[in-house]
């Protein structure tokens, strides 16, 4: 009986839980630090890893052969099922700690399709655009 309530509560937190996923963060303790208060759990994400899935990392699966190809530029985080609250938070304290970071996402039900270099792919194109609009 104790096995199958565990069983079940970890299947349910596999679902709910909030999680912050960092790719190529210099500074993960910073991040690890604003998080812990909040009880949000911080993972680095290794370069071996970036065929898989947003959705399968974020439920700590690995399904895909490990990546071998040309790393993207820049750092990346991607915020997964964080309340509001918890979010404004930790972009604030990112913010006033100065802590570098290119590209910030959060997980919706479209890009958790996605595997990593996609993401990034996304990311970049989007600042471009951004960019351009803000000259015009």
């Amino acid at each position: 009986m104790q096995n199958t309530v565990k069983n079940i509560t970890e299947r349910m937190e596999e679902f709910i839980l909030e999680k912050i996923l960092l790719f190529q963060v210099e500074d993960a303790t910073a991040i690890k630090a604003i998080a812990r208060p909040l009880h949000i759990r911080v993972e680095s994400v290794d370069i071996s890893a970036y065929k898989e899935t947003l959705n399968n990392l974020y439920a700590g699966k690995r399904q895909t052969e490990d990546f071998s190809g040309d790393i993207p530029a820049g750092s990346l985080i991607v915020f997964c099922n964080l309340p509001d609250k918890a979010l404004d938070k930790i972009l604030a304290a990112i913010k006033n700690r100065k802590i570098p970071i290119d590209y910030k996402a959060i997980m919706t039900p479209t890009n958790a399709r996605w595997n990593i270099l996609r993401i990034y792919f996304e990311m970049a194109r989007e600042k471009r655009a951004y960019g351009v609009q803000k000259r015009v």
